[in-house]
């Protein structure tokens, strides 16, 4: 499995927690408020767990940018990628 579609799991299987979502049924372009109706105090929750989970810091401005399920994804897998690179991943 490859970096991205390890984060994209990653990301999935906490929104699920979050959103009480199958994490089947969550899709990339899924809106995080219309869709899985995560309010702020939802989307801080589940930004503390991916900054836990992948061992980075999400900042203020990012959490504000981020629309989807995409956006997370796309967004952690940049800020994690030359960690795994590092590693020889």
């Amino acid at each position: 499995m490859d970096h991205y579609t390890q984060v994209e799991q990653t990301v999935k299987e906490v929104l699920a927690k979050q959103s009480k979502v199958d994490v089947a049924n969550i899709k990339a372009d899924a809106l995080l408020a219309e869709d899985l109706r995560l309010d702020s105090f939802g989307a801080l929750e589940t930004a503390f767990e991916l900054e836990e989970k992948f061992a980075i810091q999400i900042p203020n401005e990012a959490l504000s940018s981020v629309k989807t399920v995409k956006d997370i994804v796309d967004y952690i897998a940049a800020q994690t990628h030359d960690k795994t690179n590092a590693g020889g991943c």
